[in-house]
């Protein structure tokens, strides 16, 4: 995985990223400061809410998961994206394991950086939110990038 990628994995982990929540003493009273940036979102924005339980984020990972349910079973939880736990895999896919798990951490990063791009974007440069149905197309061309990598280098 590229250092960019790998680099926001783990400021997510650690909890290190600069979420609206996370500067709750800044809040003015009565304004809705901590609010998911997105329209039509009042939830708080934390890190949960930003990269899963966003309509938007969700709607993303709906995509996702429905292309690797041959290989995935079951959905992304907050676990899978925040504390690297793996997919629980579908039956019959034990003999690739370690092959999956790499292309799934490197899709994982990918939608990660995704959705943290597209929120700051939004937020910083007045662009318009996350579309997944656009998102989806970023994805996977920086996964085919590195999946290329990948090749290149195991030759």
């Amino acid at each position: 995985v590229l250092p960019v990628y790998s680099d926001l994995q783990f400021r997510l982990s650690w909890m290190l990223l600069p979420t609206r929540s996370r500067f709750y003493f800044l809040r003015i009273p009565g304004s809705s400061d901590l609010a998911c940036g997105y329209p039509n979102c009042a939830e708080v924005e934390t890190a949960q809410h930003l990269f899963l339980d966003c309509p938007r984020a969700a709607a993303l990972w709906a995509v996702v998961t429905q292309d690797w349910t041959n290989f995935v079973d079951g959905s992304v939880t907050w676990a899978m994206i925040c504390t690297l736990e793996e997919p629980h895999r579908a039956p019959g896919r034990v003999s690739s394991a370690e092959q999956l798990s790499l292309l799934w951490t490197i899709t994982r990063c990918i939608v990660i950086h995704v959705i943290w791009t597209a929120r700051n974007k939004h937020q910083f440069e007045d662009r318009p939110p996350l579309d997944p149905a656009t998102a989806i197309y970023r994805v996977y061309s920086v996964f085919g990038a590195h999946f290329r990598a990948l090749l290149r280098s195991s030759d």
